[in-house]
């Protein structure tokens, strides 16, 4: 397989595993503790897997893709959003994805204070900035009958969809890069 044929392919998955992603974002609101995390979970697994799909472009021009991907690689890993979703992969790959006693626990409650509002996730040990910004807040949360109290944490959704955003920047900058200057007849990047 030639590179362009290969960059390609790899494009092609990439965007294909970003609308895995946005296929669960509402399953954040499910008042079911197992689905909600395991949206959570599928966003952390199909976001990491994006970018290892990106990075099959590295077999196709080497010298290329590793210009252009070390400043990337840098970021992903100081960002604190993105440790923090690498870090929630881990825990579900390699742990199992125990949601209520690994580090990053699971925590829901009512968005409003009566019985048949839609549901906030959190999860404890959330990051709080992004991109050297401070990730937006709701007001703490704490479970009925239960003693676990956190103080301002941004939401699953929130996180989720900062984690989207930024895979999506890094598809279309990999689109821009790889894609051939002549692209065939008719064909752009798909909006992700």
């Amino acid at each position: 397989m030639n590179g362009e044929i290969g960059a390609r392919r790899a494009i092609g998955a990439a965007w294909a595993m970003l609308e895995r992603m946005k296929a669960v974002l509402n399953d954040l609101h499910d008042p079911d503790t197992h689905r909600a995390a395991t949206a959570a979970y599928l966003i952390a697994v199909f976001g990491r897997a994006t970018t290892m799909t990106l990075q099959t472009i590295r077999t196709y021009d080497p010298d290329h893709f590793n210009l252009w991907y070390a400043p990337k690689e840098d970021f992903m890993r100081d960002d604190p959003l993105l440790k923090f979703f690498n870090s929630l992969r881990n825990q579900f790959l390699h742990e199992g994805g125990v949601w209520h006693t690994g580090k990053h626990q699971l925590i829901g409650s009512r968005m409003a204070d009566d019985d048949n509002g839609p549901w906030e996730w959190h999860f404890t040990n959330s990051p709080t900035q992004h991109d050297g910004e401070p990730i937006p807040s709701s007001p703490g949360v704490a479970m009925p009958g239960m003693a676990l109290l956190i103080g301002p944490q941004p939401t699953v959704e929130v996180l989720a969809r900062l984690y989207l955003a930024f895979l999506e920047r890094l598809w279309k900058e990999a689109w821009e890069e790889f894609m051939p200057l002549a692209p065939q007849a008719g064909e752009a990047p798909p909006t992700p």
